[in-house]
């Protein structure tokens, strides 16, 4: 089948800290946020970390072959700076692990959402693969606090940013910034 890497990422300044993905799918239907998998056993999240987390990012494949469902989460508590991503993205200490393994490295199987209020002065990276059940035009959005990003692509090396928090949200607030809510994204699914 086809599979969508996707990462949303969240830098906190301090206070309370959310960060989740959620989805439109094609018929309408909202899953806030996306479940790793449905009550109808349909699963939509899946991760190539093993049980035991990985310390390093995932490497996206436009298949997925060694992975099961799941959410790979990664936070790291010494993050300079102040709230705004592109601190984070700057930082030694998340970029590529060059000063050190993360703070936390889970593997989570609920739901695309990391803890609230988990952290403060912290950053949060919730990756794994999205596979659209069926064809058609899916559209994601983004919680967290403070700024957050949303990253969507057909690998880790081509996905692009598609969503945003400009400042930040209560957990699961969906609807504060326009920018938290991604354009349409033309979606196949898996034979």
């Amino acid at each position: 089948g086809e599979y969508y890497y996707m990462k949303a990422i969240s830098n906190d300044g301090g206070g309370g800290d959310n960060l989740a993905v959620g989805v439109t799918l094609p018929d309408g239907s909202i899953l806030a946020p996306i479940p790793v998998s449905s009550d109808d056993g349909t699963d939509y999240i899946y991760s190539s970390a093993a049980l035991t987390p990985a310390t390093v990012p995932m490497h996206g494949a436009s298949s997925c072959p060694n992975c099961s469902p799941g959410v790979s989460y990664r936070r790291w508590d010494a993050i300079s700076g102040g709230q705004a991503v592109a601190d984070m993205l700057a930082d030694p200490y998340y970029l590529d692990n060059v000063e050190g393994a993360p703070t936390a490295a889970e593997l989570f199987t609920d739901a695309i959402e990391s803890p609230v209020n988990g952290c403060d002065s912290c950053g949060r990276e919730l990756s794994a693969y999205f596979k659209p059940p069926v064809s058609g035009t899916y559209v994601f959005f983004l919680a967290s606090d403070d700024q957050g990003a949303l990253f969507l692509g057909p690998s880790e090396a081509a996905a692009v940013g598609i969503a945003s928090v400009p400042g930040w949200t209560e957990s699961r607030q969906w609807d504060k910034y326009t920018e938290q809510t991604s354009d349409h994204q033309e979606l196949v699914a898996g034979e």
